[in-house]
């Protein structure tokens, strides 16, 4: 927000809440473990419009780049200590906010006993 109280267009990451659907892309920390793997592929059918990508050798900047480029509205980055995932990061593209979440305890869906399917069908927003 600028200093004389009007709302600049950069200030307001709500300008395009409702009007434009938005894309998301998932990846996870470098070198990620099976368990961290299967809990990308559950989170990617959590959020609609998703696109899970391999990380590879690329850095965290190379990808936001990547991402801003490609008209991406969120970014998120799955951490892992000793095979566990332990951490999320969630950066609303091109200018923010940015939030850090910490997991403790996750549970994989298969785990879940009587679990069903998840729909990947498109939810009406």
């Amino acid at each position: 927000m600028a200093f004389s109280g009007e709302v600049l267009a950069i200030d307001d990451e709500y300008r395009y809440a409702s009007a434009v659907d938005p894309k998301v892309v998932l990846t996870t920390s470098r070198e990620p473990s099976a368990k961290l793997k299967i809990f990308l592929k559950e989170m990617r059918l959590m959020f609609p419009n998703a696109q899970r990508i391999n990380r590879g050798h690329y850095d965290i900047k190379k990808l936001i780049q990547a991402c801003k480029a490609n008209d991406i509205t969120d970014f998120i980055l799955l951490h892992e200590t000793r095979g566990n995932p332990d951490g999320m990061i969630v950066c609303h593209l091109p200018f923010g906010p940015t939030a850090y979440f910490t997991l403790a305890n996750v549970v994989m869906r298969h785990e879940v006993p009587d679990c069903g399917t998840i729909s990947e069908e498109y939810p009406h927003l």
